[in-house]
């Protein structure tokens, strides 16, 4: 669940509220989502391509932009065992070894396939290793 384009209302953020409500009356508390590199981890350091990606997205897709950091807020501020995925540009290659990371350390690219993402979001189900991170990955 996320933007596709330009964004008029908060009914993402809004859905994410009641995704987070249910699954607390379900007493579910593992929650794993896509996001973007415009949301920042306090792992990540300065990185040029990357704050020039965010300013971009910032300037031309403003709405879209604030629906992704409230979703990632609401998430991170859920108190379950999250993990936020976040991803670039994804292409259609085929899966192949994914480099998981921060951004401003030269590790992940700008683009990852949309079956490595697939492959990646399914090992989350059993792994541990990003429970409230907020990993990037590339290809």
């Amino acid at each position: 669940m996320g933007p596709t384009g330009k964004v008029n209302d908060t009914s993402l953020s809004n859905g994410m509220k009641n995704i987070i409500e249910a699954m607390k009356g379900a007493n579910k508390n593992r929650i794993i989502s896509i996001s973007t590199g415009s949301v920042k981890d306090n792992y990540d350091k300065s990185d040029f391509s990357y704050n020039l990606f965010v300013k971009i997205i910032k300037l031309f897709f403003r709405k879209s932009y604030d629906e992704i950091i409230k979703i990632s807020d609401i998430i991170r501020n859920s108190n379950f065992d999250w993990t936020l995925v976040r991803i670039g540009l994804l292409n259609n290659n085929a899966i192949s070894p994914i480099k998981t990371g921060y951004y401003g350390y030269g590790k992940i690219k700008t683009q990852v396939s949309r079956a490595s993402v697939a492959k990646f979001l399914l090992d989350q189900v059993t792994s541990k290793e990003f429970i409230k991170k907020s990993p990037a990955i590339s290809n």
